[in-house]
């Protein structure tokens, strides 16, 4: 299931700008009504959970790692607004490594607009 969300996640995501020396890239997102994540979540007034948004900083992690990722933490995590259905959605990571981990820090927004931000923290698989 894992790699299923994660395509289904690419099919709706442009990677936008990745900056190889910086570690940093940015994205933008918009999903469809039918995304299979607004099942359920809420009835009427579909919602991109909270854990489709940490997978989508995975995918953007992962296209400026160029590896495979697997989050093992988060740092302080803060949703201050909702994902929904037909939205430009931005995304922007700043990445930094160290031996074992890479630290994630990403910042959700739309019209200027924080929805979520925080930090994950990844090891390569």
């Amino acid at each position: 299931m894992e790699l299923d969300i994660l395509t289904l996640l690419q099919d709706s995501f442009v990677v936008q700008k990745v900056e190889k020396p910086r570690l940093a890239g940015s994205g933008e997102l918009v999903f469809q009504p039918d995304f299979p994540g607004f099942a359920g979540h809420f009835p009427g007034q579909p919602v991109l959970p909270a854990v489709l948004q940490m997978a989508t900083v995975r995918v953007l992690a992962m296209a400026i790692a160029e590896r495979r990722l697997t989050p093992i933490e988060t740092g302080k995590l803060k949703f201050s607004g909702m994902i929904l259905p037909l939205e430009t959605v931005h995304l922007q990571v700043q990445m930094e490594r160290d031996e074992h981990r890479w630290s994630t820090g990403f910042k959700f927004f739309r019209d200027g607009k924080p929805l979520a931000r925080g930090t994950l923290i990844f090891v390569e698989e």
